[in-house]
């Protein structure tokens, strides 16, 4: 536990620096690429689906069940045929072009392949091998996993029967299957626009559907725990997902969706529906108002300003459908369709593809509010279902060994820490959260003084991010929450006065005002900060739905204090600032982790023959390529960290505009909601764009160094190779600087010693290898609270790669560093905080190290001196 928390300490003092220190910051790289093309946007190429997916058979005379290879949407059907994408009328089609017969199958726009309406926008792809489609739109992607859209009538956001490649907003792109949903079991589109005309929220409040409605795709994981989604309002990537079936633990076997709507069923029959986009989960404050109270509503959904009402959250909940009965001959299989069928949430019809209790083909179907088991009728239908497709489930009913791997584990992440008052630790409170879905959803968290405990309901809404992403909160990168809290009001009173008192200045007068503080957050730790108002607070701040920003923003005319809960994932309470701790995080980022993967590294003191320098030369290439990736990950953060601050003034601008104009005021056309919300979100998007570009940018250039020394030493093997026909990789090639400094260097792990500093004070110097990416050593300086300063070696590697000789008294090692000091809750005298960003050196001769710090001109100041026993 305490060397973890050296470790953490460290990595405070760097982020404390970097966001602090601009002579730390990143250059702007001339012309980085496009994030679209970056590293974990490359597409994964996809194989033609099997022909078992044509369950509705070859051109059949009507597409009643959706696969990926046949689709229908309101007044066109569509189907594959050898990458081709060939579409016809549905029987009950209400638009349709007069011009054309489109009655009988034929290849879309005559060549069944998308093609640029002015021949240059996009390539003409070769082959299509998937499709979805709902209301007025289909979508496909081609072998090489890249997304083609086309709208089928005129009412729609985009010309009918007209191929687009790019997707998205703000910056349209082409979407790619990623990654990320690498091996998907199933995915969807669902469209929310005039067919369905509106929705109803949590309280059964209708709300139009707007001017152009929203297009969204769903993709069910190959784990089938996950639902990655995407929007025609989103940057075109796979950074978002929804919590799935009871907390996500549910392993589907498929997903359908329609009008936003998803359908899923697992291997035993069992169902859910829900409707869930970015929108209605409540992610998109700038554009709609949002509320967690029970609000009347005065509009119709049919009238367009119920748009404008407040949208209910939490969103709607899974719903679980009654199971269909089977008897005699009846299956069902893994094929389901779900279709909007008119307005509002309960206009939609599920369908589930099998045999009547007769044994004939077709579908099971029911309305989606229907809640009883008998509700579910038999339509026979020719479909030709092959033996793969049924589910292990009959009129016998459901295998054991199925019954027992229908569940997964929850999506969930569990912290344990502790609650601070202005960055200072309240030693006698300890919190837990044990339910957190990072993906959305609500959580608990459990406060606890002395003997009693206090539960309060957390609603993270994800915070609005226009950049792309890769896995935000599982890739290193924060994810970042607006936060509403909900609660008993008995929750707040505690036998104890001073307990109750924190309860009350923390959370008192925040019940289900929305988003009243923020959080951010990984699989590592929850971080939340809550502003609370000190004196004089009126009520009409904390009205019903208020959307009052003072808040977040600190604007409030009232004194504030902030209390900030820090909670990680392996429960250390010894932080001794929580609001700067997450920077040892980004050690264990995938881009680091990559680094150790086996591809890139061979094993010191392996002979590599001329008949066998393949190996030698294509890891060569895959540490320049990770080399490569590395730089173009900073540039693109420094990019986006650019962006996001000048879009940050810029909305401020125009805040200020709008502000002294009184068109803040206005919610028509929504002026209000975006100037409500919008800074904060431009503000946390600035902030994490710019911490990971600085965090990076220190990191990197470390594994950099390690880098470039095992590409420059196979490369001299490869030189060895064509002069003697053979050669051998450096014994003393290493892959952490502590190997280097342990191995090469004989530095120990720990030594004892001494300090100069405010008086001399006995201290202890030592490695990090739990740190293997930092070129350096903490030293500990005894105090009350002890107080640690972090040793950055400057260039160590290529010196004690380059040793002639091991380290003596004749041949020492003299390296450059530098200091960091790191937070202490207790006082830290000023000689130790004026060391902060100095720079010095170290001097080691086998015995003695001694650690100075340059003072003024040519004054020396030594840190440390300490001696092997």
């Amino acid at each position: 536990m305490k060397r973890l928390l050296f470790i953490v300490l460290f990595c405070i003092s760097v982020v404390s620096c970097f966001l602090s220190c601009s002579s730390c910051a990143v250059s702007q790289a001339a012309n980085p690429e496009s994030l679209a093309s970056f590293y974990y946007q490359v597409a994964v190429e996809l194989d033609d689906v099997d022909s078992a997916a044509n369950v509705n058979g070859l051109f059949p005379e009507q597409v009643y069940i959706k696969t990926p290879t046949q689709t229908f949407c309101r007044d066109y059907q569509f189907c594959i045929v050898d990458g081709l994408v060939y579409y016809k009328l549905m029987p009950d089609a209400k638009y349709s072009n007069p011009k054309k017969k489109e009655d009988v199958w034929q290849p879309v726009n005559g060549t069944g392949l998308p093609f640029p309406a002015n021949g240059k926008d996009f390539s003409v792809p070769s082959r299509i091998v998937e499709i979805v489609a709902d209301a007025d739109s289909l979508f496909a992607f081609n072998s090489d996993g890249e997304m083609y859209q086309m709208f089928t009538n005129d009412i729609g956001p985009g010309r009918p029967f007209v191929w687009l490649a790019s997707f998205g907003w703000p910056e349209k792109t082409q979407l790619k299957q990623t990654q990320l949903v690498k091996n998907k079991r199933a995915w969807a589109s669902g469209a929310r626009r005039q067919d369905v005309l509106w929705h109803e929220d949590i309280f059964g409040n209708p709300h139009h559907y707007g001017t152009m409605g929203i297009e969204t795709l769903y993709f069910l994981t190959e784990d089938g725990q996950q639902i990655r989604f995407t929007d025609s309002g989103l940057p075109a990537d796979f950074s978002r997902s929804l919590l799935g079936p009871e907390r996500g633990s549910f392993i589907a076997e498929n997903l359908s969706a329609s009008a936003d709507t998803m359908f899923v069923i697992n291997k035993a029959g069992e169902m859910y529906t829900r409707l869930a986009d970015f929108d209605t989960i409540g992610c998109d404050p700038m554009f709609f108002r949002y509320t967690y109270e029970h609000l009347p509503q005065k509009y119709t959904g049919e009238q367009y300003l119920s748009n404008y009402s407040p949208w209910g959250l939490p969103s709607e909940p899974w719903l679980r459908q009654p199971l269909i009965p089977l008897k005699g001959e009846a299956k069902i299989t893994k094929y389901i369709t779900i279709l909007q069928n008119g307005k509002g949430n309960a206009a939609r019809e599920l369908r589930v593809a099998g045999l009547s209790p007769n044994g004939e083909t077709g579908y099971y179907s029911k309305a989606i509010m229907d809640n009883e088991p008998e509700d579910w009728i038999f339509v026979s239908v020719p479909l030709y279902l092959e033996k793969e497709s049924f589910l292990p489930v009959s009129s016998d009913g459901v295998e054991q060994d199925v019954l027992d791997n229908l569940y997964g584990k929850k999506q969930e992440f569990s912290y344990v820490g502790g609650l601070w008052q202005d960055g200072l630790r309240n030693q006698d409170i300890k919190c837990k959260i044990p339910d957190f879905p990072i993906s959305e959803g609500e959580c608990t968290l459990q406060i606890s003084y002395k003997d009693e405990t206090k539960e309060i309901t957390v609603h993270p809404v994800e915070i609005w991010s226009y950049m792309f992403r890769n896995n935000p909160g599982l890739d290193g990168t924060s994810k970042n929450f607006f936060i509403t809290f909900d609660y008993d009001d008995k929750v707040l009173n505690s036998a104890y006065p001073e307990f109750e008192q924190i309860l009350k200045k923390v959370f008192g007068g925040k019940k289900k005002v929305l988003f009243s503080s923020l959080a951010s957050a990984t699989d590592k730790y929850f971080r939340l900060s809550v502003t609370a108002l000190e004196k004089g607070r009126s009520e009409q701040l904390l009205s019903a739905g208020s959307s009052d920003k003072s808040f977040v923003t600190g604007s409030s005319p009232f004194g504030k204090t902030t209390y900030t809960f820090f909670l990680t994932d392996t429960g250390s309470e010894t932080l001794a600032d929580s609001s700067k701790s997450t920077g040892f995080l980004f050690y264990e980022s995938p881009s680091l982790l990559q680094y150790n993967s086996a591809s890139l590294k061979i094993q010191p003191g392996t002979e590599i023959s001329v008949q066998d320098r393949t190996r030698l030369d294509q890891a060569v290439k895959a540490n320049k390529e990770y080399m490569k990736m590395l730089k173009t990950e900073l540039e693109m953060y420094t990019k986006y960290a650019s962006k996001a601050e000048i879009s940050r003034w810029g909305y401020n601008v125009a805040d200020l505009l709008t502000s002294v104009t009184l068109l803040n005021q206005i919610n028509f056309p929504k002026i209000k909601n975006i100037t409500s919300f919008g800074g904060e979100i431009m503000k946390e998007n600035a902030r994490t764009y710019k911490t990971q570009a600085n965090m990076n940018s220190w990191i990197y250039s470390h594994l950099m160094e390690l880098l470039q020394q095992r590409i420059k030493s196979y490369e001299e093997v490869q030189k060895e190779i064509m002069e003697n026909q053979k050669g051998v990789v450096p014994v003393k090639l290493r892959n952490s600087f502590v190997e280097y400094y342990v191995n090469d260097a004989a530095l120990p792990l720990s030594m004892e010693g001494q300090s100069m500093i405010h008086g001399g004070k006995n201290a202890r110097a030592f490695l990090l290898p739990e740190v293997p990416s930092f070129p350096g050593f903490c030293i500990e300086i005894a105090e009350k609270e002890p107080c640690y300063i972090m040793v950055e070696l400057i260039d160590s590697v290529e010196k004690i790669f380059g040793l002639e000789e091991p380290v003596s008294k004749r041949n020492p090692l003299e390296l450059e560093a530098k200091f960091f000091v790191l937070p202490s809750s207790g006082f830290l005298p000023d000689e130790i905080t004026e060391i902060a960003e100095k720079k010095g050196w170290i001097l080691w001769d086998g015995e003695k190290l001694t650690v100075r710090e340059k003072d003024g001109l040519f004054g020396k100041k030594t840190i440390f001196a300490g001696v092997l026993p």
